[in-house]
């Protein structure tokens, strides 16, 4: 008998990364699988891709695993058993679960455009994010961009054209390394997505997903190339101007960042979630006052975003308004999320608050 592939579920569902091992893996509720699911199957869904191509027959096939993942995972015998064995495969997370004693450190390059330090928590921090090897949470003051980060990488590739190249002269690079993007292949989507640039230098689309895919490498420097081209052939972009902010914003370069954000907000001065980008980079400059203009400007257009309540949630514990940031924080749980990173942060944040 054919012993079946094993498959890492808690990381096909984005529930756990096995290279960083960051996550809640086992740990994760219900409602986190489920967002995680439908957000998997959303990205992964067959109709994006051309009917025959290798990219819809990689989509068909992942939309398979994607709900097979959840069948077993959402049956409470079933993920006993399964979480058993990714136990036996990955000991270090029940110790670290168990005993609060973190796992090894791995070992962490650096890469281009992003200085590696180790992450000495601080109260209320303001600065970028410090890349660790063991399991962490980001502050309290910046996860919230990095959550609507990932969220507007992926929803601005939807709004970009193709630019006016040959039509098809890029068309399977790009299937190609849309779907590796999206599978997380990312060397894969990067060869692929440069290979389109080449094919057609005039396409938007793909310098704008090579962009994408340059920022979730960790390749800083050339993803702002990457935007920074795609300005070129279209100087009012609004969505390269806010990816170029976050970049920038990754990179510590603050002023820059701000300045991007600025630009896509009189650009698009009716998207939610580019005001949402601009406040969370006003929140780690200190300019409080200037981020809750921001956010209520992102709420009054859109008060059904659930992270302009985790902004605004943050925004208060900052201002050390603890009633007022707890109610923020419930109200974007009550929303429903569909980032389960952010599910997970948001309970995490109102225990702190709820305990102090």
């Amino acid at each position: 008998m054919v012993q079946k592939e094993w498959i890492d579920y808690y990381a096909l569902l984005e529930l756990y990364d096995p290279t960083s091992r960051t996550g809640e893996g086992p740990s994760s509720t219900q409602e986190e699988i489920k967002a995680a699911r439908d957000l998997q199957l959303r990205a992964w869904h067959p109709d994006k891709f051309r009917s025959g191509s290798e990219a819809w027959k990689r989509a068909n096939e992942r939309s398979k695993r994607i709900n097979e993942a959840y069948e077993v995972l959402c049956d409470p015998e079933r993920k006993k058993a399964y979480d058993g064995e990714w136990l036996g495969r990955n000991p270090w997370f029940r110790e670290e679960k168990d005993t609060g004693i973190p796992p090894p450190e791995v070992e962490v390059k650096e890469t281009v455009g992003v200085r590696v330090r180790p992450a000495e928590p601080k109260d209320k921090a303001v600065g970028i994010p410090r890349k660790r090897a063991i399991r962490w949470w980001p502050l309290l003051a910046v996860i919230p961009l990095l959550v609507l980060a990932i969220y507007v990488l992926n929803r601005a590739s939807a709004r970009v054209g193709y630019g006016s190249g040959t039509p098809g002269d890029s068309t399977e690079y790009l299937e190609a390394g849309l779907a590796h993007l999206q599978a997380g292949d990312l060397d894969e989507a990067i060869a692929e997505l440069k290979a389109a640039t080449q094919a057609d230098p005039s396409s938007i689309e793909a310098h704008f997903r090579l962009g994408n895919a340059y920022a979730q490498q960790g390749l800083l420097k050339e993803a702002a190339q990457a935007f920074q081209q795609v300005l070129t052939l279209d100087p009012n972009n609004a969505d390269a101007h806010s990816n170029l902010g976050v970049v920038y914003y990754q990179q510590g370069q603050l002023d820059q960042a701000v300045e991007q954000f600025e630009k896509a907000r009189d650009l698009m001065p009716k998207d939610a979630e580019i005001h949402y980008n601009l406040a969370s980079s006003y929140i780690q400059s200190g300019r409080l006052d200037e981020a809750a203009a921001e956010l209520k400007a992102a709420k009054d257009l859109n008060p059904d975003l659930p992270l302009v309540w985790y902004g605004l949630g943050t925004l208060y514990a900052l201002q050390d308004q603890k009633a007022e940031a707890i109610e923020a924080f419930e109200h974007f749980l009550e929303l429903g999320s569909d980032d389960p990173r952010a599910i997970s942060e948001a309970k995490r944040q109102l225990e702190l608050l709820r305990g102090k």
